[in-house]
């Protein structure tokens, strides 16, 4: 219904001409040379539109109001689950409308916009009732004496660091020294200029670095780079929070924040990272006379045994084999993904995951809307950073095609393979309408609409079951031939995005990252020669420093991406020839907007390309293996093409505590191996737990998300112990146990 409103506006738009003096002038001089009383009027001003920005007028200033006093009202009543869902779906819906605005056009590229911004996500995000600043700290600081003994060194994951520009060319002096990451400057960016925003956050797909001359973006320095992501969201704002609560300053709390685009070894490349990293922890030492604590989070759980080889290694950072020993007291690691997680994967071979998936938030459907697959898959492998994340350790760690270790008690998968399978194969509800009308003898000339009355009944049909079940049989006989469409473990995956991918980033993959596994002690020794394995903590050891204490803090009971349905492009429609004599017909039609709004993609691929190496059909076109979201049985853990888990919501489990899991884990069990100076290691689990607050719109006290965590009160005060030297039981825990 409003869409056919929409269309009949627009109809009585076009008759009806929008500018007064344009109509009675153009109508008077087409019958007469004379000038009519109008064509006075309309020189006098009676006539003349306002040509003041939108933004300075009162029904502007009105609308404005009453739109956000509406939605704050809203936003404060909904406690409810039935209330919240009502928000939700108007978020959605202007969504929806503010999509179809020409926002580039008539948005000033302002601080007053940013301002604008800026208030209006406060009303989207308010403030949680119970997220107590300095809290638990100020409550526990006198009981347990907490006070300050070890400096400590903050490592940020990926895209917490905030990222600013320093280019001073044409394109980059109106962003000079603003977040192109980070605050509200980047959403202005993406909407209103996406373009010059792409130019800028993109790398050289070849060499990892800046991508063109006068582009300089950098990572923000200080506790401020990486405490809030947006204003009202917190990112380690809680850690910095409850450390100065319990005395600690910018004299000995240091935050390392680096640009996560960036591989490894581009990190010492352009901006001398670990040297400096190196540099700030040895000055800490001095200055405080005590070694250094180290949390990490994300991904900054793997840059930190990466540096512990770089410092030691005699060609880099010098430090010798006793550097750990000497500057290290606890490596602190939360929701650390040491090896890798499939999120990563599906993000890079498709430019899709979980959040593009399930497109009910404001957030998520402007993404999509503004980002197709394929330009979201092309930016992201020039962040190399980002690619080492990739799943590590094959089917030995994430299982085979027939069992995988952290697979649901049989009985409990349903129709489902293993989670060993980690890209299964299956065929669309649009491929299996396709089949039908085949297999019924029905082809394009039965008639205007009996094709897609035909494929509307079977999409029905198939909607009403699973297309996630008997995978392998699925696949189409002409797609038999193609090794790439069978199912694939965590061994094969890698591979199937070697060869769905450029070769720039096959190179950079090479060149940087191993996502093997090594259970020989020669081979091992050898690698901690060879820089691209140290990022792989199965196919390196950690330092000899036996007095060194490792934690790994994460949280758990919570639906997690582990494996994924995908589904292989079918798109092979003839065209249809069009002429004079049949251009009235409806497929010539929607041939004809198909095509202009092809030439229309095409030229603004050709802006976003830049030094991107792809081709522009790479671009315009869908990807051609995608998730199938049409593989969706909720009761046995599969939404829209994506198979849950247990993990912290990012992260699964297998990939957050293998390593430290005191009876069968890498640097215990097999310390012999990953860890021969046997350093102790405790793992702790922290249970997600709902706050009973229904305002707790970041989880509350016991949130166990892979951000959130960052503020669960339990986990606060387990590594605030550990920083104010005190002794802590190295053993394995559950939420809740210290």
């Amino acid at each position: 219904m409003r869409r056919r409103t929409h269309t009949s506006s627009n109809n009585k738009k076009n008759d009806r001409p929008l500018d007064p003096r344009q109509s009675v002038g153009a109508a008077s001089r087409n019958t007469r040379d004379s000038e009519t009383p109008e064509d006075i009027l309309a020189d006098s001003g009676l006539y003349r539109t306002d040509d003041r920005p939108f933004w300075k007028r009162k029904r502007f200033h009105f609308i404005i109001g009453v739109s956000v006093g509406a939605l704050a009202a809203i936003g404060a009543a909904s406690t409810t689950p039935t209330a919240q869902n009502h928000f939700n779906e108007l978020q959605t819906y202007l969504a929806l409308q503010l999509a179809d605005i020409d926002l580039t056009g008539i948005m000033p590229g302002t601080d007053v916009v940013d301002e604008l911004f800026g208030n209006v996500t406060g009303f989207f995000k308010p403030s949680p009732s119970s997220d107590i600043p300095f809290m638990p700290a100020l409550s526990v600081k006198d009981e347990l004496g907490l006070k300050p003994h070890h400096p400590v060194v903050l490592i940020p994951g990926i895209i917490s660091s905030g990222l600013e520009s320093w280019g001073v060319s044409e394109k980059s002096q109106k962003y000079f020294r603003k977040r192109m990451w980070g605050t509200t400057t980047m959403f202005r960016s993406v909407l209103l200029d996406k373009e010059l925003w792409t130019d800028h956050l993109k790398l050289d797909a070849v060499t990892g670095l800046d991508p063109e001359p006068g582009i300089k973006i950098r990572a923000a320095q200080g506790l401020d780079a990486a405490d809030y992501f947006v204003t009202g969201y917190w990112v380690w704002a809680r850690v910095i929070e409850n450390l100065a609560a319990i005395g600690y300053d910018s004299n000995n709390m240091h935050l390392a924040s680096y640009d996560w685009r960036l591989s490894f070894s581009n990190l010492e490349v352009r901006d001398r990272y670990f040297s400096k990293l190196k540099s700030t922890i040895e000055t800490a030492n001095r200055n405080e006379g005590r070694k250094t604590v180290i949390i990490t989070h994300s991904m900054g759980s793997i840059v930190f045994p990466y540096f512990l080889k770089w410092v030691e290694d005699d060609d880099h950072g010098h430090g010798g084999s006793s550097w750990t020993e000497d500057n290290i007291e606890t490596f602190v690691n939360i929701g650390g993904p040491y090896l890798g997680c499939p999120k990563a994967l599906t993000a890079m071979l498709s430019g899709e995951t979980r959040d593009t998936m399930a497109l009910g938030s404001f957030g998520a459907y402007l993404l999509e809307k503004f980002f197709s697959r394929r330009e979201r898959a092309s930016l992201l492998r020039t962040w190399a950073g980002a690619s080492s994340m990739l799943p590590k350790g094959g089917e030995l760690i994430w299982g085979t095609s027939d069992v995988a270790p952290d697979d649901p008690v049989l009985g409990f998968q349903g129709d489902h393979l293993s989670y060993g399978n980690m890209i299964s194969f299956t065929k669309s509800n649009a491929e299996s309408a396709a089949t039908v009308l085949i297999d019924d003898g029905i082809n394009d000339d039965v008639g205007d609409g009996g094709g897609d009355s035909s494929t509307s009944d079977s999409n029905e049909n198939n909607n009403n079951s699973s297309s996630s079940s008997s995978s392998s049989d699925a696949i189409k006989e002409e797609d038999a031939e193609d090794d790439r469409i069978r199912n694939h473990t965590a061994e094969s995956v890698i591979q199937l995005l070697h060869e769905n991918s450029s070769k720039e980033y096959h190179d950079m993959l090479r060149s940087n990252y191993s996502f093997g596994i090594s259970t020989d002690k020669k081979q091992l020794k050898k690698n901690a020669r060879d820089e691209t394995k140290w990022s792989n903590v199965l196919e390196t050891q950690l330092p000899n420093a036996p007095s060194m204490k490792i934690y790994c803090m994460y949280g758990v009971n919570l639906p997690t991406e582990r494996s994924y349905y995908y589904a292989k492009n079918q798109d092979k429609r003839e065209q249809v020839y069009c002429d004079e004599s049949n251009m009235t017909d409806a497929r010539c039609q929607a041939q004809q907007r198909e095509q202009e709004a092809q030439q229309e993609h095409e030229e603004r691929a050709k802006e976003f390309l830049g030094s991107l190496s792809s081709t522009i059909d790479e671009v315009i076109r869908p990807p051609e293996l995608f998730i199938n979201p049409d593989a969706h049985d909720p009761i046995n853990g599969v939404e829209t093409g994506v198979r849950f888990a247990d993990g912290d919501g990012t992260i699964p489990v297998l990939s957050l505590g293998y390593m430290c899991e005191p009876n069968n884990g890498g640097w215990t069990k097999h310390g012999d191996l990953y860890n021969p100076a046997h350093i102790p290691v405790v793992l702790r689990e922290y249970k997600h737990e709902e706050s009973e607050s229904k305002l707790d719109v970041r989880g509350g006290r016991k949130a166990g998300d892979h951000v959130d965590i960052l503020g669960n009160w339990e986990m606060i005060v387990s590594y605030m112990k550990c920083i104010c030297g005190m002794r802590m039981r190295l053993k394995y825990t559950l939420s809740g146990e210290h």
